[in-house]
Order: structure tokens, then C-alpha cells, then sequence
């Protein structure tokens, strides 16, 4: 049974990381990167050993930009976008004004978080999954039907990329919402570009029906 899936950018955040080698850039030239790029300095408190400190983070729309500054890592942090292809000009734009070039980059990454609807009963898709032998053994252990509540995938070379896809039901409507969290990092920047490319709506379609093609009662 095909299932027609639903996605929708609204309630997504979507992170992408570039960490370097070595500082490109200090607070005072993220300050005034930040102003010239019209976004707004904000700062929340964070707990350390021996007291209270803030972290820094600067604000425009629904973009927020910070620094792990121990890891070097510059995070751009997309709230209800998914097709970040339409943000990659002002991302490539502020790497620029950072001295951040494609020589002082370590590792590159997108970690997002969204759902998909209308895909039937979560669970029994992910069930679905699992051979009837599998839950024939299992259902002796758990002296019933086992049912598969959550389902991580990810590549089995990661050499070059390292994708993970973890999928569950949504806490809020688990009767039929997938939520839906994608982890890809990589060390090469043709296959980030790549990547950001194929990234968007149609990709978390096609995660989302690749698991809802039949349905559990025929398994």
C-alpha cells in the first residue's frame, strides 16, 4: 500500500555546522559581520562549573547564528525551513566576511528536525519493517505482539559522509506523524554541496514513504 505523505517546513529546525581547524575569526569580527548583515545580538544564560555565563547569539527573521567557540564550530540555525538551497547565498556570504574558506574547514553538517504526515499508524509501519520470524521470536519474550517504536539508520562505510536518520512517531499525534531527525556530516565539500542540494521536502518525503510502501497487516 502506497502512502501519500504530507511535510511541511512549519516546526522544523534545521542546523548547519561548519567547524574549522584552526580561528578564523574573533568575537569582535563575528560582532561586526553580525551588524552588517542586519542581525541582532541576543544572549541566553547557560550554567558552568563555579557560576553562571551567556551564551552569545546574533538573530534576523527566523535564523539564529552562534559560535562554539571551544570547537571552533559556526552554527547557522533555521527555524521552519527545511530547502536551505534558498539561504546558501547568505550562509556562503557570511563565511566569507569570516575568513572561512574552504582550506581552514575540518568538518561540514546538517542536523535537522521535522516531521511527516498523514502516513498512517507510525508504529505499524515501522513494524512492518521487521520479518515475521523476527517478531514470532520476539513476541515469546515479550509474551505478546512486539510493536518497533523507533528506528535509526545510518551508513555502513561512513568513511567519506556519515548520514543517521532516526524515525519514531510524533509525541504529539502518534497515530500519524512521523518525527523525523537527519544527522550528516562530512569532511568533503563536493559531497556537502551535493548534499545540500538533493536536502529539502522531497528528500524527507522520500525517507518517510520508504518505510510506509505496505501495510503492517500484510507483513
Amino acid at each position: 500500500m502506497l502512502i501519500m505523505v504530507r511535510t511541511s517546513e512549519v516546526g522544523s529546525t534545521t542546523i548547519v555546522s561548519f567547524q574549522t581547524k584552526y580561528p578564523t575569526f574573533s568575537p569582535a569580527d563575528l560582532e561586526r559581520t553580525m551588524t552588517q548583515f542586519e542581525f541582532q545580538r541576543g544572549a541566553v544564560p547557560i550554567s558552568q562549573v563555579g557560576g553562571q555565563t551567556e551564551q552569545i547569539f546574533y538573530s534576523k527573521d527566523n535564523t539564529t547564528i552562534d559560535v562554539d567557540w571551544q570547537n571552533q564550530i559556526l552554527n547557522f540555525r533555521f527555524f521552519n525551513k527545511i530547502n536551505i538551497v534558498s539561504v546558501q547565498d547568505i550562509i556562503n556570504k557570511i563565511l566569507l566576511q569570516l575568513k572561512i574558506d574552504p582550506s581552514s574547514i575540518s568538518l561540514m553538517g546538517v542536523d535537522c528536525r521535522t516531521m511527516a504526515h498523514d502516513i498512517g499508524v507510525p508504529s505499524d509501519n515501522l513494524t512492518s519493517l521487521i520479518s515475521k520470524e523476527s517478531k514470532s521470536r520476539l513476541a515469546k519474550i515479550y509474551s505478546g505482539e512486539p510493536a518497533v517504536f523507533s528506528m535509526v539508520l545510518m551508513n555502513k562505510n561512513p568513511q567519506e559522509e556519515d548520514l543517521q536518520i532516526r524515525i519514531e512517531p510524533l509525541l504529539s499525534n502518534p497515530q500519524e506523524s512521523f518525527f523525523i531527525h537527519m544527522n550528516y556530516r562530512t569532511k568533503i565539500h563536493e559531497k556537502f554541496d551535493a548534499f545540500i542540494v538533493k536536502f529539502g521536502e522531497n528528500l524527507i518525503k522520500d525517507i518517510a514513504e520508504s518505510v510506509c510502501v505496505r501495510n503492517a497487516g500484510n507483513n
